[in-house]
């Protein structure tokens, strides 16, 4: 028999499987037709096998009769217990790919010269999220950051691509960080995709690019709690202040500072603390690159954590933290405000208490004509007590191992007059929480 029929009898047999291949044959195809004899070996073997066999180039059209047991017969006997034995069809032995190199980038290439793409899955929920407002899925959360980095990106169903060329007008150091990472990523991987991302609720957001595919969680931006940084710019003197940043910059952060750092590196290091703390300043730099390319000033971008392009060492580092707040105080009242935005303020620390080791700072904010500096402190306490009845103690174990104090209270007298009935900014808490003992104001 020809190639394609030797293979089609040999799994067939393998597979237990003696029924004449005629019963198994759509009727209203021709006996002998190749679609015919796909459709046998999806009842064999199964969709995944089927499709590494097609992908491999195993498969080819039935062209001529051969003897039994000849060179074709032996192929395929050859390659059905291959793919009877195949473990993975996602591997990239099973697929004859191998690697080129370009300047500072390593790329997978498959025989045929088409690139193995480093697409990114969102792994996660499917369907709206619990913390989504409008409808939103996490699949549209996401694409939406990606686009912000580069408007190139695009998202077919679960999966982000980039083109591998051109770069959208202002965003050519984004294009390039999801270019880097779309040649790059799969010659260190070998899961395809090789990078999966999800939009964690009460997550801390993180990049683990030593797993294989990497993993990078970033915190849902519906979540109560935004990430921040502390900035740091020497114009005209070094200024430090806390700067909320929106959920495409924490993205931008994870994917361009660390998994595009990890690629440019061919996996020498992330960009992270863990590998070395000099390494995080990359990362940051590629986060304020992106963030420039959105119109934020410098005095805005994050700080480096050394001395780093002409900076001069300051307080803090660029460190990072979670800011929130419990709004809409009454005139001249430390009563914590019974709505669900105080309610989902508290239950967010508390969920994410249990997952990391967090250090919680309190800021009570009153007007002078309303108590002042003391009713501010109540208030911070109010908010700290209610932390603690839910389940946040304050004794606790820090990340570095060492038994702490979680919170810090303080509190500030907002300019200008309380007025009664009304919401006002000056009339709240301001919840921060952060792993890093330097991320303490002011």
């Amino acid at each position: 028999m020809g190639k394609f029929g030797g293979m089609e009898r040999k799994i067939a047999n393998l597979a237990g499987n003696n029924k004449p291949r005629e019963r198994m044959r759509m009727p209203s195809r021709p006996a002998d037709s190749a679609t015919d004899a796909i459709l046998l070996h999806h009842h064999v073997i199964g969709n995944r096998a089927v499709a590494t066999m097609l992908e491999s180039l195993c498969i080819q059209a039935k062209l001529t009769i051969g003897q039994p047991n000849d060179v074709y017969e032996q192929e395929a006997d050859r390659v059905a217990d291959m793919v009877m034995r195949m473990p993975d069809p996602y591997r990239r032995a099973s697929r004859g790919v191998r690697t080129v190199s370009s300047p500072g980038v390593s790329v997978v290439e498959r025989p045929n010269g088409e690139m193995i793409s480093g697409e990114w899955k969102i792994a996660g929920r499917s369907g709206p999220n619990p913390l989504t407002t409008g409808g939103r899925t996490d699949e549209e959360l996401l694409e939406g950051a990606f686009r912000e980095i580069c408007p190139l990106a695009s998202r077919s169903g679960d999966r982000i691509r980039i083109p591998a060329t051109g770069v959208s007008a202002g965003h050519s150091d984004g294009c390039r960080c999801l270019q880097d990472i779309e040649a790059g990523l799969p010659a260190l991987k070998t899961s395809r995709p090789p990078a999966e991302i999800t939009a964690e609720p009460h997550g801390w957001s993180s990049t683990s690019s030593s797993a294989d595919p990497v993993q990078v969680s970033a915190r849902h931006p519906d979540d109560p709690f935004q990430w921040g940084y502390w900035t740091t710019t020497t114009l005209p003197q070094p200024t430090e202040r806390r700067h909320v940043k929106p959920f495409w910059q924490t993205v931008a952060h994870e994917v361009c500072g660390h998994v595009a750092n990890y690629v440019r590196t061919r996996g020498a290091h992330a960009g992270g603390r863990s590998d070395n703390p000099r390494h995080h300043d990359p990362a940051i730099e590629q986060e304020n690159l992106v963030a420039g390319e959105h119109g934020v000033a410098q005095h805005e971008q994050r700080g480096y954590e050394f001395a780093h392009g002409g900076r001069p060492a300051t307080r803090h580092a660029g460190e990072s933290f979670l800011s929130s707040s419990v709004p809409d105080f009454q005139h001249a009242s430390a009563a914590l405000p019974a709505y669900a935005s105080t309610t989902s303020v508290i239950d967010s620390v508390y969920q994410t208490s249990l997952l990391f080791p967090v250090f919680v700072e309190l800021v009570g904010v009153a007007y002078a004509n309303e108590g002042g500096i003391s009713l501010a402190l109540d208030r911070a306490h109010a908010a700290k007590a209610a932390l603690i009845t839910k389940g946040v103690p304050d004794a606790f174990t820090s990340r570095r191992g060492a038994a702490a104090h979680r919170y810090t209270v303080r509190g500030r007298v907002e300019p200008g007059l309380s007025v009664p009935n009304t919401c006002q900014t000056g009339k709240n808490v301001e919840v921060y929480m952060y792993h890093d003992p330097r991320s303490l104001g002011p």
